[in-house]
């Protein structure tokens, strides 16, 4: 699970993409296997990266991320490349990623139409959303210019349960080591700010149901000194600084980033997890008797110079045979980790960007074709990379098993070679299929044995087909066999 073990992982990953028939397939305990697609490339850093569904004028998701230069680019993940749109435009450069830049979205205004950006950048809180007239716009919230202090990023979430819908909550430091985290909310058109916490650096905040002794949702700061705090909010709005309890103390493992959710299947409810400040480790943090919580580290990345931080973390299903929700960090030393519970904590390296550190990642489902969630992440490179894993079997069924068939290479641009091997009598037809199912090319039967058919990326008519997803067929007659390929042109 350490460096040790990571650098195995990848190696033997490495070593079962690169062969053409496989023997076994990756295993809880082994090493996922996972290709990397760039899809889009910015030139300058990225510091921040999400992925939802936050523009009302384009069906399905995008994705959104804040550039060096301040500016947050809308993709569409239409086609390769993805394709940009300027949404918003920055005043000041981001200068590291210590500065504390953060991207979130969701339905914060309700004077607008479907979910909102909110950027925290250079101490200025903005919130971006699309107009009735189909062009973007944006409404400053807070400007730290000409103030003494700094600000330490906004979150959105469901903070207060007696708004409606989600808020932002954004932390600032002021002096003698004291930081404020406030909330932001519109309310009957106009925006409204309460000061809910005052006491030590806040990093980062969260906002869900963690507590089963309490209803509603809960709020976790974690803070720069070691003391991560529950704060739970009062019966009335109008209530300054709200109710908090030290839920745990420790300065080595300070927290930096957070996400809340079901990633321990042993432990009842949900858990909070930690990307740290200084060890560069992720923590699983979850509530015991009589209300205190125990944490446990259950991963540390590469042991790189300062900074050692695990500069971003999300959870989602990117192992849909393992019960609960994984983690996915990202770090300094640009190594993308993957971290799960079956059984007990487990986790590796399964991609690293050889340009160096990456800030942010994202793990969703943004290709609906294949099983699970896949990842994206970006950083020092700008560039914004797809990794999506070579499972087993046709889209949604891991079990099914892909070690009859490998194309090489993958993704491809001018033609890839596909390698099948059949066990049984009966003839197999293979075929590629497009996301939607429709048969592109027919490219003949296999029998017995192995057999290797090369595809020039073209369909039945001899007409190029479009950059995009393939699924590689193998239907035998009840079993069928399938192997994601990306076209690239």
């Amino acid at each position: 699970m350490r460096s040790s073990r990571s650098m195995r992982a990848s190696a033997a990953c490495a070593l079962a993409t690169a062969l053409l028939v496989a023997t076994t397939l990756p295993a809880i305990g082994d090493p996922h296997c996972f290709q990397a697609l760039p899809v889009h490339a910015h030139g300058d850093s990225v510091f921040g990266l999400i992925w939802g569904d936050f523009d009302p004028d384009h069906p399905g998701s995008e994705c959104a991320y804040l550039a060096q230069d301040g500016s947050i680019v809308e993709c569409r993940p239409d086609g390769l490349p993805w394709s940009p749109t300027l949404i918003y435009q920055g005043d000041d450069p981001i200068l590291l990623m210590d500065q504390r830049p953060t991207l979130s979205w969701g339905d914060v205004q309700a004077s607008h139409d479907g979910s909102e950006i909110v950027v925290f950048a250079f101490g200025q809180l903005n919130v971006v959303h699309r107009t009735a007239a189909g062009g973007w716009s944006h409404v400053r919230l807070f400007d730290t210019a000409g103030m003494v202090g700094s600000g330490w990023g906004a979150r959105v979430g469901d903070y207060h349960p007696l708004y409606d819908g989600v808020e932002i909550l954004m932390i600032f430091e002021g002096v003698l080591d004291s930081s404020v985290a406030t909330i932001f909310a519109e309310v009957a058109g106009a925006w409204r700010d309460t000061a809910i916490y005052l006491g030590e650096v806040g990093m980062d905040s969260g906002a869900g149901e963690f507590n089963p002794d309490h209803e509603g949702p809960e709020i976790v700061i974690t803070t720069e000194m070691g003391p991560t705090y529950e704060i739970t909010a009062p019966d009335s709005l109008e209530r300054d600084y709200w109710p908090n309890r030290m839920i745990w103390l420790d300065y080595e493992h300070a927290g930096w980033v957070i996400e809340i959710g079901d990633v321990d299947p042993v432990h009842p409810g949900n858990e909070i997890v930690f990307g740290t400040r200084y060890s560069n480790s992720i923590l699983v943090s979850g509530q015991i008797d009589l209300g205190w919580h125990e944490y446990e580290v259950v991963f540390t990345g590469s042991t790189t110079e300062i900074p050692r931080d695990m500069w971003d973390i999300d959870l989602g299903d990117v192992l849909p045979e393992v019960p609960g929700q994984e983690i996915v960090g990202v770090d300094n030393s640009g190594n993308v980790y993957l971290v799960w519970h079956d059984g007990g904590w487990q986790g590796e390296t399964i991609w690293t960007d050889p340009d160096g550190p990456l800030y942010g990642v994202v793990a969703d489902e943004i290709d609906p074709a294949s099983p699970g969630d896949e990842i994206l992440v970006v950083g020092l490179s700008g560039t914004i990379t797809l990794l999506t894993r070579i499972t087993t079997g046709i889209p949604g069924g891991p079990e099914s098993g892909v070690a009859a068939i490998r194309c090489s290479p993958n993704p491809f641009g001018a033609a890839t070679r596909i390698v099948v091997a059949v066990e049984g009598s009966e003839p197999c037809g293979l075929t590629i299929h497009d996301v939607s199912g429709r048969v592109v090319r027919r490219l003949g039967s296999v029998r017995r044995g192995r057999r290797e058919v090369v595809w020039d990326g073209r369909d039945d008519a001899g007409d190029r087909v479009a950059s995009g997803v393939y699924w590689c067929t193998l239907d035998c007659d009840a079993r069928r066999e399938s192997a994601r390929i990306v076209l690239v042109r």
